[in-house]
């Protein structure tokens, strides 16, 4: 068993060095390896600066929560219209066009909404701390129709934080750290039980890990799986030089596995 390992290992060993010295692309390779390595450190870092500090915000934040049970005191106008309107930002899908005053605890709400967000938007505010009364001006609109301060925006709904289409720093260090404990009692446990589990813990670190869903980058197309890349990439060079550095699309079927196919539109500017 120990030979065949050893015989596997030093295989494999020679097949990466063969694939990263070869004489005609063995000095792309290397430089694509680089980069990646270069990259992979910069976002770690930029991660865990991330990470670090809204790690510390929630913190605080559950700090300052604890204290205000505890601790009775006058909030000024300004601190509560402040906070109605990061909820306003949360809750409603075009929190500028509602204006907000707050005189002595009283919040005064005015301008457009949609009548479908009224309840919410009410019952929100009510909770804020600092709020004593609340008088309603709203316009309710059934539809946005003509009205210009209600084009556009997308409905928003305040969710948990793995509800949330986008996880925060914290909830996916969080999800990681659980995902591969799961994983990893899943694999220990073995069995029907235990590989459901381990699958599932391995797309929750996946889910924590790219922050996107997968029906966001995986859709079926006919009889095959179509990837999309959700972020556009910008590269500043000239397109005969990118083409010539990049591995050419045509060869991803034989380089990647389970690709069967590739098209590539590039767009010129």
């Amino acid at each position: 068993m120990n030979k065949s390992l050893r015989l596997m290992s030093a295989a494999g060993l020679g097949a990466g060095l063969m694939y990263l010295f070869d004489p005609d692309r063995g000095k792309r390779r290397r430089a694509l390896v680089r980069n990646k390595v270069r990259h992979a450190a910069k976002v770690a870092g930029d991660v865990t600066g991330k990470t670090g500090r809204d790690v510390r915000n929630h913190v605080m934040g559950v700090l300052a929560e604890a204290e205000s049970l505890f601790r009775i005191r006058d909030v000024s106008d300004d601190v509560v219209r402040a906070r109605v309107r990061s909820k306003l930002g949360r809750i409603v899908s075009h929190p500028s066009a509602i204006e907000v005053k707050a005189v002595d605890g009283l919040i005064i709400l005015s301008g457009p909404i949609l009548a479908s967000e009224e309840h919410l938007l009410l019952e929100s505010v009510a909770d804020l701390h600092g709020v004593k009364n609340i008088e309603n001006l709203l316009e309710l609109h059934d539809q946005a129709g003509d009205i210009p301060a209600l084009q556009g925006g997308r409905p928003r709904q305040e969710r948990l934080g793995v509800l949330k289409t986008s996880w925060s720093p914290t909830t996916r260090l969080i999800a990681t750290a659980a995902g591969g404990a799961l994983a990893l009692y899943g694999a220990r446990r073995r069995g029907m039980f235990g590989s459901a589990l381990g699958s599932l813990g391995v797309g929750v670190v996946m889910r924590a890990l790219t922050n996107v869903k997968t029906s966001d980058h995986v859709r079926e197309d006919d009889d095959c799986a179509v990837i999309d890349n959700p972020k556009p990439i910008n590269i500043d060079a000239p397109v005969d030089q990118v083409i010539d550095y990049g591995l050419p699309p045509e060869e991803f079927a034989d380089v990647v596995s389970h690709v069967h196919a590739t098209r590539c539109n590039m767009f010129m500017r």
